[in-house]
């Protein structure tokens, strides 16, 4: 979108040097992973969040309340926090690669 400037290019950038970097580490057995977290809706309550709904709302004519119920589930901080520890401890991305957030969890990527 216009409104994004280059953010969903950039997200798209990590994911690629996340995997990138998984298969530098996987070749030289490094033992480390990487993951990308990719959110799919932004983050309430966030500066950006904010910011990007606003605008967005503007764009299409509606409030900004009835955009971001356009999520479903909102995603809140705590949550991609939570997405990280469980990242951390294993319990997700045990093989690398990128998960997508959103307000309802956190799934693999292709």
């Amino acid at each position: 979108s216009p409104l994004s400037g280059g953010y969903a290019g950039a997200k798209r950038m990590q994911w690629f040097l996340g995997g990138y970097a998984q298969r530098v580490s996987n070749t030289r057995a490094l033992d480390l992973r990487f993951v990308t977290l990719v959110p799919r809706q932004l983050v309430v309550g966030t500066e950006i969040g904010e910011a990007a709904s606003m605008a967005y709302a503007a764009e299409g004519g509606i409030s900004q309340e009835k955009y971001m119920e356009r999520f479903g589930a909102p995603l809140l901080p705590e949550a991609v926090a939570g997405v990280i520890v469980q990242v951390a401890r294993g319990e997700l991305g045990a093989g690398g690669g990128a998960l997508a957030v959103t307000g309802r969890g956190a799934e693999p990527l292709g």
